[in-house]
């Protein structure tokens, strides 16, 4: 057996003994035993991770340190490892006196074009998605379905739709809720468009088999914010009063405008609500007044 075969089936198997964490590892060296490094120093700080391949841990991937910016490091340019939550880690070269000390996949933005095309992944590059670190707390699977949701749409390449890069943002553009009602885990997500004139809302639920569905998708006019609606919550739904949310939901708002999007559980299809405001309220009701003092004052002349 050849040298890059039994490397590739060896570490094929300690992916499988991981389990869970699905992490895995690949050469792309045309001598697998040989591993490029590229001098660097890194612009800004950058977060390391402690890598064990051996199966035995508990915790095959660990928070190690805070690279510093203006660091000088020898970053692996044909070794990384591959993490469903984290994207592809780079390997450094005896940070600390370790063999197994990996940096976050935003290193590789830093590496000369030319190394980066020699010896790319072919992965979606995860840092180009989720550009800051409060994206870091999405599930993994559902992180995994969004990343397969940029690459069927070529957002990557086209940045049609991207997650926003404005931190103090960044937390208003993610809900998460059983929307649907079966105890599932469901998470909402605004796009913002390439121009900053539109945003797009998705839901990604995780099924009871563990699989990831986008299960609703609207274009919007603007940029929004979203945030959970508890089940129970008062929210306008029918008509002018407030009613218990049947289920979780969402409130989505700009503005000038808010609406609440619930689960239809009979038509199996996620309805919008507009909400309206004490304002909005107080004018109806006026209206209506006005109507039924006029219908009050033809009845009482007809006499």
């Amino acid at each position: 057996m050849s040298k890059k075969v039994l490397t590739v089936f060896v570490f094929a198997m300690l992916a499988l003994s991981l389990g869970g964490y699905r992490v895995y590892r690949y050469y792309t060296s045309r001598v697998p035993n040989e591993t490029e490094y590229q001098r660097l120093v890194v612009p800004k700080a950058i977060q390391l991770y402690e890598m064990d391949f051996t199966g035995k841990s508990d915790q095959p991937v660990k928070k190690y340190k805070i690279l510093p910016a203006k660091s000088v490091v020898l970053v692996a340019v044909n070794e990384w490892a591959s993490h469903d939550d984290l994207g592809d880690l780079r390997k450094l070269k005896g940070y600390d006196g370790k063999d197994n000390i990996y940096a976050e996949e935003i290193i590789g933005n830093y590496l000369p074009e030319s190394m980066v095309n020699a010896h790319g992944s072919g992965r979606l590059m995860y840092y180009q998605i989720f550009p800051l670190s409060v994206y870091n707390e999405i599930p993994g699977k559902i992180k995994t379905c969004i990343a397969a949701y940029f690459h069927e749409h070529d957002f990557q390449r086209t940045k049609e739709y991207q997650f926003t890069a404005i931190a103090d943002r960044a937390a208003k553009v993610m809900a998460y809720g059983d929307f649907t009602g079966d105890n599932g885990q469901d998470m909402a997500v605004l796009l913002e468009n390439k121009d900053k004139t539109g945003s797009r809302l998705l839901i990604f639920h995780v099924d009871k088999s563990q699989e990831c569905h986008v299960i609703f998708t609207t274009d919007l006019s603007g940029l929004f914010i979203i945030k959970s609606l508890k089940k129970g919550s008062r929210v306008f739904m029918n008509d002018y009063n407030l009613e218990s949310a049947p289920l979780d939901g969402i409130i989505i708002k700009d503005k000038e405008n808010k609406y609440a999007i619930i689960y239809d559980s009979d038509y199996k299809s996620f309805r919008q609500h507009y909400q309206y405001s004490d304002q909005e309220i107080n004018e109806l009701k006026e209206t209506q007044q006005k109507l039924e003092d006029d219908v009050t004052d033809t009845v009482e002349s007809s006499y």
